[in-house]
């Protein structure tokens, strides 16, 4: 039976390996999500204002 490795507060390793070296993603080469808030908070505000101008076309009628 295997029994897998786990560390001083009892968690295993995400991708299965004792050493964090091993695993797929060393901490310098974290993937950077920079303007992803910015992005779509500016994707909601364009979704909001079509809606509020087809909103008030339909008033319009």
């Amino acid at each position: 039976m295997m029994t897998e490795r786990r560390d001083e507060a009892g968690h295993v390793p995400a991708t299965g390996s004792a050493d964090p070296l091993d695993t797929e993603l060393r901490p310098g080469e974290e993937p950077t999500t920079t303007g992803t808030l910015f992005l779509v908070m500016i994707i909601l505000m364009i979704i909001i204002a079509i809606w509020v101008i087809l909103y008030l076309r339909l008033l319009d009628r």
